[in-house]
């Protein structure tokens, strides 16, 4: 296992981990970012530069089951520092798992240190994502009066936890990883990404990530902003390649015949207290292995 700083990718099935994995090593290869670069040649380079192949030729990068895609080293320079970053890559499916078991792997757990930082991946619009029911649901289709009707037609329930439940419940498991680890006084950082961000409007894009966590996932927002003595967290909009490759054809044939289709994407961030746009891809990984004085954006 590699020492040094690690960023931990945290969340669900086909949130995009393994496509911003992908295409953060773009960033940092070409230097986007001002504070991060390549040290020497990954182990993993074969399949980072399969998926940089994928990306640049109008795919989106699949998951596969081959060990290499749930872990990747790259050694990086950190402002001038050498320093080896560990991505997990884990399966979406495993993390469901912790949820049902409330249980971590042990083998996960040297994972773990007092220099590691998550990066929790939800994605935007996504129709697999839970929603929670509110009250007024509940009471409008499942009160007493509701129930004794038979006219009044039921919504379907998922058999599965809302999202941002299972999301709490993850971070919450980290931290109580963490604290045994690095012990009460020292602060994690967690930073929440919101993949997919171009399927959302200009206007919705413009507002921040934080405004759209508040709104689409309350509960997780509402946890984020109550416990900012235990931890520091940040919030991004990312948007790996500015559109949707996969259902969008007029936009893959314009990325396709873009000159350097590989600087398309963005991130909408909140590191200055509102929210800027970013050409940087690397932003989010460049703030969780950031410190004090560092110039991220």
């Amino acid at each position: 296992m590699a020492s040094g700083n690690t960023v931990l990718f945290v969340g669900g099935h086909e949130t995009g981990k393994s496509n911003y994995l992908i295409r953060f090593w773009l960033a940092i290869r070409d230097k986007e970012d001002g504070m991060l670069r390549p040290n020497g040649l990954p182990d993993d380079l074969e399949y980072l530069n399969a998926g940089a192949d994928a990306l640049l030729g109008g795919n989106f990068f699949g998951r596969t089951n081959e060990p290499i895609a749930a872990m990747c080293e790259i050694p990086l320079l950190v402002s001038g520092d050498p320093s080896t970053l560990l991505l997990p890559d884990f399966k979406g499916e495993k993390w469901v798992q912790i949820y049902k078991d409330r249980r971590w792997p042990s083998d996960w757990s040297q994972l773990i240190t007092k220099e590691t930082t998550f990066l929790v991946f939800v994605r935007a619009l996504f129709d697999q994502n839970v929603p929670q029911l509110d009250w007024q649901t509940l009471e409008q289709f499942y009160g007493a009066g509701s129930n004794l009707d038979p006219s009044i037609p039921k919504p379907k329930m998922s058999e599965e936890p809302p999202t941002q439940v299972v999301l709490v419940d993850w971070i919450q498991t980290l931290l109580g990883l963490y604290r045994s680890v690095g012990g009460p006084a020292v602060k994690p950082k967690i930073g929440i990404v919101v993949t997919a961000w171009d399927r959302l409007s200009d206007s919705e894009q413009a507002a921040g990530p934080s405004v759209y966590l508040r709104q689409e996932f309350r509960l997780l927002s509402d946890f984020l902003q109550s416990n900012r003595e235990r931890f520091e967290t940040k919030n991004f909009g990312v948007s790996i390649v500015g559109g949707d490759l996969r259902d969008d054809l007029e936009y893959r044939d314009k990325f396709l015949d873009s000159i350097n289709g590989h600087a398309a994407g963005y991130v909408w961030h909140e590191l200055q207290g509102r929210p800027e746009k970013s050409s940087n891809l690397a932003l989010p990984v460049a703030w969780a292995l950031s410190r004090a004085g560092n110039k991220l954006a």
